[in-house]
């Protein structure tokens, strides 16, 4: 079984309503690049928060462990919400 450690940045928008909603995720290749995307993309205003988030999983069984979580950016929902 292949072991990898997968790096992501979840993306948060408000709606009409001002209420927090994710937005879409992107992939990264290593801690910092998804700290430094996550950043970026709050800076540039192309989203109202991101959680940056690392994980070890199973490519060949589809299968994470729970997140570590590397960043916090902007406007992020607290963590129980999901």
């Amino acid at each position: 079984m292949s072991h990898v450690q997968d790096y992501v940045v979840q993306l948060f928008d408000r709606g009409d309503r001002g209420v927090l909603s994710t937005a879409g995720i992107r992939q990264c290749s290593s801690p910092d690049g998804a700290k430094r995307l996550a950043e970026r993309l709050v800076r540039e205003k192309r989203a109202a928060g991101a959680l940056a988030y690392s994980r070890p999983g199973a490519i060949s069984a589809s299968e994470f462990s729970s997140p570590t979580f590397l960043a916090r950016i902007g406007d992020v929902p607290e963590i129980d919400a999901y």
